[in-house]
């Protein structure tokens, strides 16, 4: 998805706000950026719980699951409990899982420096104003 409205500023990505997440072109990379943030692994179930409060009890299942004796709270496992979040929460929302509401999850201060890299990375789907 293209973006043609964007605005200069610190509005600028305020007409992705309600696109779906997964219609962005790059959420693959969004997607990639945000799991392999050591912070959002560590704090996955405030992660989950701000995306969706109903979200909270699969991240500790999921959380207690990766840190068992079996995957040693490995990198992989690490990154698929976030995949795993945000695709649960995608099917839990639709289209209701969209940009606004990934931008406050990640409005959390210690994840701020994912925020700030996940917003440069939603910027490469608008197209400024000439």
């Amino acid at each position: 998805m293209v973006c043609n409205q964007c605005l200069e500023g610190n509005e600028k990505l305020e007409s992705l706000s309600q696109v779906p997440v997964i219609a962005i072109d790059n959420w693959t990379a969004v997607r990639s950026e945000i799991a392999s943030s050591n912070v959002v692994q560590r704090d996955n179930v405030a992660f989950a719980k701000a995306l969706d409060r109903g979200l909270e009890e699969k991240a500790k299942e999921l959380d207690k699951e990766a840190k068992s004796f079996e995957k040693l709270w490995s990198e992989t496992a690490r990154r698929s409990v976030i995949t795993t979040i945000l695709k649960e929460w995608i099917e839990r929302r639709g289209d209701d899982a969209n940009v606004e509401v990934l931008m406050e999850a990640l409005s959390i201060s210690a994840f701020m420096d994912v925020k700030l890299r996940v917003e440069k990375l939603l910027e490469l789907n608008c197209v400024e104003k000439r």
